[in-house]
């Protein structure tokens, strides 16, 4: 059996830390990414600010999308620096959830990381 990894991409609500989409992939594309956004946006309902890495995947249309929809985007560092953020969503998901083993979910710092 080999393990491949899945990519997740996650809406969070900053104020209510609501996640408001969450979709996996094991193939990250450009147009995955730009559909996942328009997922998001139902009816155009979108955020005012969408912060985002400066990861390859997030292309011109992507980018065209959101603005078009009224969202200004915030570029931040490349997510694979941003990992103890990663760590914190994924250990209160699986917290949420009720999965067992891992990370506890309170804050656990000494969790294995991927």
């Amino acid at each position: 059996m080999f393990f491949r990894p899945i990519f997740a991409l996650v809406f969070i609500e900053l104020a209510s830390r609501k996640i408001m989409l969450a979709a996996t992939t094991r193939v990250p594309s450009q147009a995955w990414v730009t559909q996942q956004l328009r997922n998001a946006t139902p009816f155009g309902a979108a955020p005012r600010f969408l912060i985002r890495d400066r990861d390859d995947k997030f292309g011109t249309a992507f980018d065209a999308l959101a603005r078009a929809t009224g969202i200004r985007m915030l570029r931040i560092a490349k997510l694979i620096e941003l990992s103890g953020a990663r760590d914190a969503i994924t250990r209160g998901a699986s917290a949420r959830s009720g999965a067992q083993g891992g990370a506890s979910g309170h804050g656990d710092r000494k969790a294995a990381r991927p």
